[in-house]
C-alpha cells in the first residue's frame, strides 16, 4: 500500500510535467485565433459552393433535393456542420 506522501510526490511530478508541456496562454490564444480564421475561411468557401450549386440548379431547373440526390450528398441544410474549439467566454450562456 502506498503512503500519502508518495501520492504527493506523484502529484508534484504530474504538475511539473504538465507545466513543462502545456502551451502558454499566448500560444493558446494564437492557436485559437488561427482556428477561428480557418473556420471563417472554410465557411466562406462552403457558402460560395452552395451559392454556385444553387445557381447551377436554377439554370438546369433542378430542385435542391434532386441535385443532392443525383450527386449522392446530404441535403444542403445537413452539410453545414461546423467544428469548433470554444473558449469559456465564447460559449453560449457562458
Amino acid at each position: 500500500q502506498r503512503s500519502f506522501r508518495s501520492f504527493g510526490n506523484d502529484d508534484r511530478h504530474v504538475m511539473a510535467k504538465h507545466s513543462s508541456i502545456y502551451p502558454s496562454s499566448s500560444e493558446l490564444e494564437a492557436v485559437q485565433t488561427l482556428v477561428s480564421t480557418v473556420e471563417g475561411a472554410l465557411k466562406h468557401v462552403s457558402d460560395w459552393i452552395d451559392q454556385s450549386n444553387s445557381q447551377t440548379d436554377a439554370a438546369t431547373g433542378q430542385t435542391d433535393d434532386q441535385s443532392d440526390a443525383a450527386v449522392g450528398q446530404p441535403n444542403s441544410t445537413d452539410s453545414s456542420w461546423r467544428c469548433s474549439v470554444w473558449r469559456d467566454e465564447d460559449r453560449p450562456g457562458g
